[in-house]
């Protein structure tokens, strides 16, 4: 199964490139299972010392794990197998893609100033008369 199902939502696990798409989903299917605070840095509430309020955190952060985990293809789960809360899966999960994300921003943007560079430094022809001044744009 390439996706988790629920109350009409259709959510398609996160793999290695569909990282964007899934959390624009897991984003607010969290919030209707009113679990979408346990993800949340600002907001996430700290583990309760009060015996009653411990078991609603705890209940609310494994209902976040579970949502979080069964929308995670198995190459992702690893990513996340020693995480103990909603809030650092999540991280995790961030932390990884967005990490990835920006690896292939800098590879382009790299390759872009690189082919730029190569080209600006290369002899060019103007009306099949070939020049070699350094900047020729075409």
């Amino acid at each position: 199964m390439d996706c988790l199902t629920s109350a009409g939502i259709r959510i398609e696990k996160l793999n290695e490139i569909n990282f964007h798409s899934w959390k624009q989903k897991i984003e607010p299917f969290l919030g209707h299972r009113e679990v979408d605070d346990m993800i949340d840095t600002i907001l996430c509430p700290p583990r309760p010392t009060d015996l009653e309020e411990l078991e609603k955190w705890v209940r609310k952060d494994k209902t976040a794990r579970m949502t979080i985990g069964l929308t995670l293809s198995d190459e992702m789960l690893k990513n996340v197998s020693h995480t103990e809360t909603a809030l650092e899966m999540w991280e995790e999960m961030c932390n990884v893609h967005q990490r990835h994300t920006l690896l292939n921003m800098l590879a382009a943007r790299r390759d872009f100033y690189s082919a730029t560079n190569a080209r600006l430094h290369q002899p060019c022809e103007t009306n099949g008369i070939r020049s070699g001044v350094d900047g020729c744009y075409h």
